[in-house]
């Protein structure tokens, strides 16, 4: 008898700990429908972007126009640790281990802070905005990977749960590439718009309004200096015609300005390049 107690014992145990295993998952969706309640816990331009990319990727995603982010099963916070803004994110970032040390400036955190309760957080605004471009990746399997293309997508995608804590930072620092004639000195947003959702960080800005003051200044003397120098060594990110993933990209530095030449010529093939450049991985 004391056996059989024993196994029973040892039984529910395991089922709890399944119960709880499995709560710590991030539902987007229940029954093809956003359950998402979006609130904004710090406050600045970037954020209130990021609330709007949420939901422009929710309807695109899902092939829908009704999604605002006002209702939901669930709440998502999203929120910047470390300025004073909001004490849930710092407490939250202590919780699981993560300081400015190890998600850096851009990295970001998605977990559970109560019942049907979720924030994602990060110690600047455009970290919380990359965990937003990240989210849709790992739910849905979407990515923007050229320009103008938007967030058209051919079908409706269906939401895998994330597990949680999520938490992810760039690999490297400096992520882009280095526009030059007229791109340089009239900034396009939907440019701007690719450059922030593919999660490059060239171009200028900072936290606040990250593609729209996407760098007039800093980019026209860039190109003001591959001019002078005779070679633009620029940095641009080369995407093969059937890449799906931004991650897989490399940054590489195209040697003169004729290799640039044959590449916009040869409609998206990689360019030739000199034996000097180095191959990137832009996210990890």
């Amino acid at each position: 008898m004391k056996k059989i107690a024993t196994a029973v014992f040892f039984a529910m145990c395991a089922c709890a700990a399944c119960g709880e295993e499995a709560a710590q998952t991030f539902k987007m969706v229940v029954k093809g429908r956003p359950q998402v309640t979006l609130a904004r816990l710090s406050y600045d331009q970037t954020i209130i972007h990021a609330l709007d990319e949420f939901i422009l990727y929710m309807n695109a995603a899902l092939k829908t126009t009704d999604y605002d982010g006002r209702e939901g099963l669930f709440t998502l916070d999203l929120a910047v640790a470390g300025d004073g803004s909001c004490e849930l994110a710092d407490e939250t970032m202590v919780q699981h281990g993560h300081s400015r040390e190890t998600l850096g400036r851009e990295g970001f955190l998605l977990a559970l802070v109560g019942d049907r309760h979720y924030i994602l957080c990060a110690y600047s605004s455009r970290g919380v905005l990359n965990g937003v471009y990240k989210m849709f990746e790992k739910a849905f399997g979407v990515t923007v990977t050229r320009p103008l293309t938007g967030l058209d997508w051919p079908e409706r995608r269906t939401a895998a749960p994330i597990p949680l804590p999520y938490s992810e930072k760039p690999a490297f620092e400096m992520r882009g590439l280095g526009l030059v004639g007229w791109q340089a000195t009239h900034p396009s947003l939907n440019m701007n718009d690719w450059l922030s959702r593919a999660l490059m960080s060239g171009g200028g800005g900072g936290d606040q309004q990250p593609r729209r003051i996407a760098g007039r200044e800093g980019q026209g003397r860039g190109h003001r200096e591959a001019r002078r120098g005779g070679q633009g060594r620029l940095p641009v990110v080369c995407v093969p015609p059937h890449d799906a993933h931004a991650q897989a990209h490399v940054l590489v530095r195209l040697g003169t300005v004729g290799a640039r030449r044959r590449h916009r010529r040869d409609k998206g093939s990689p360019p030739r390049l000199r034996g000097d450049f180095k191959g990137r991985s832009i996210i990890g």
